[in-house]
């Protein structure tokens, strides 16, 4: 979403620590840890973040999540590593809604709302606004934050480690390195950089 901006490293760990709805911790670290689109988060199935292995049928993370071409804003599919935390946190969640009575196959972000054959929706472009602006207010992350923040911290973090706009490019899935160069914050995310060691120096 146009001027939305990302968030700091600093806001990203107070929203987590203060983050206790399995929901919500798996919303926010599958999107930090992806950069996927709100609506390709959206498309995820309890099915895409676990395995069944063993005699057992034990749940295990499958450590990567892919969204299908037919989801995507480009039309073609894209496969992203999960960090530990999504990886934790989204089979967590899945394990919860299994218990609950979910199918595999049903969304993993799921709404109250039915569809023709009974089966649960996943929530709203909307609702999921709601609810990240919900978790951002209450630990005072504020100005022009929401659902596009989460590709938005994904994007910079890859920039922060890389240098290198190409691999932003590539890792959002962009055509063209012009919407990327356009994409990236970079005077935000260095002011806010710098006064975050004014802190540290005067503590």
């Amino acid at each position: 979403m146009r001027g939305m901006r990302a968030i700091t490293r600093e806001e990203v760990k107070r929203v987590l620590k203060d983050t206790f709805s399995l929901r919500e911790k798996a919303l926010l670290t599958i999107g930090f840890s992806t950069g996927f689109r709100i609506s390709e988060l959206l498309s995820i199935r309890i099915k895409d973040v676990l395995v069944f292995v063993g005699p057992g049928q034990r749940m295990v993370s499958t450590g990567s999540l892919t969204v299908k071409a037919s989801n995507t804003k480009t039309g073609q599919g894209r496969t992203m590593k999960l960090n530990s935390l999504a990886r934790n946190a989204s089979l967590a969640f899945a394990k919860e809604l299994l218990e609950n009575g979910s199918t595999k196959d049903a969304p993993l972000f799921q709404s109250r709302k039915r569809d023709a054959y009974g089966e649960p929706k996943a929530i709203s472009r909307q609702r999921a606004w709601e609810i990240l602006k919900q978790l951002f207010n209450a630990v005072e992350i504020l100005g022009n934050v929401g659902t596009h923040s989460l590709r938005k911290t994904f994007a910079m973090n890859i920039y922060n480690f890389t240098k290198s706009i190409e691999m932003v490019r590539s890792a959002l899935g962009h055509a063209s390195l012009d919407t990327t160069y356009r994409y990236l914050d970079l005077d935000y995310q260095i002011i806010a950089e710098a006064i975050e060691k004014f802190d540290q120096e005067w503590i």
